[in-house]
């Protein structure tokens, strides 16, 4: 349960995205405050993919996108941290979880410049925040599906940023997992931090977020998740643009 939201972190107006002659995203207008765990929903296809891709400046779009009140530009992108889907990730890829969460600090760094303690204590309170105590120096293709997660998740609360996107951090992970994640993503929120989820998970959707932003190529739905994720609403809501 969210307190007193903050300011906006984010702020999309009008956007669009257009990949050749295909519509991916239609004049879609929404806001995410300080403090705010949002849930992301729509069928395959819908533009959620693609609206993280926007914010974080990665395809061309129409509209305007602003990031604690700063524009799309570098600055406002920096006060964002990305979590990918594990499927993204190269597991085989030969690094540690502390290496891993250590990437989270790239911002902060200058080519050549060695580690900090500041360094080090982000990358600590990180590990330490998401519950990977102790697995610091395990590789990252020896954790479970839901370790994984948590690792990533490390990796942008190290970057300090005051948005975190999520794409389908829920995929994969058993229901314990899930509800594990969700409890810590609420008690980010409740310190000030703004979180988007894309998720298909519609029913931790109805049960554990406040807010919903349906989205099928356009704004669908904003608002209470059990009111848009029921009956007739839901057909609607899956319905094709």
């Amino acid at each position: 349960m969210h307190g007193q939201l903050g300011e906006p972190a984010l702020t999309i107006e009008g956007l669009g995205v257009r990949y050749g002659a295909v519509v991916a995203l239609e004049d879609v207008s929404c806001s995410v405050a300080e403090g705010e765990l949002v849930a992301l929903v729509g069928p395959n296809g819908a533009g959620k993919s693609t609206l993280l891709r926007a914010v974080l400046g990665l395809v061309p779009y129409d509209g305007a996108i602003a990031i604690h009140r700063h524009d799309g530009g570098a600055l406002g992108r920096a006060a964002v941290a990305y979590v990918p889907q594990r499927l993204d990730v190269e597991l085989d890829f030969p690094i540690a979880v502390a290496q891993l969460v250590l990437d989270g600090r790239l911002p902060f760094r200058r080519f050549g410049r060695p580690l900090t303690t500041a360094d080090r204590q982000a990358v600590w309170r990180a590990v330490a925040r998401v519950g990977l105590d102790g697995l610091e120096s395990r590789p990252i293709g020896a954790l479970s599906g839901g370790q994984l997660q948590r690792a990533l998740l490390a990796r942008a609360l190290a970057q300090q940023a005051g948005l975190l996107l999520l794409d389908e951090p829920l995929a994969g992970v058993d229901a314990p997992t899930a509800d594990a994640l969700i409890d810590l993503l609420q008690r980010l929120a409740s310190d000030g931090t703004a979180i988007v989820v894309c998720t298909h998970d519609l029913a931790l959707v109805r049960t554990r977020f406040e807010r919903a932003i349906g989205l099928n190529r356009r704004l669908i739905a904003d608002g209470d998740p059990g009111a848009m994720l029921e009956g007739n609403a839901l057909e609607h809501f899956f319905a094709a643009p």
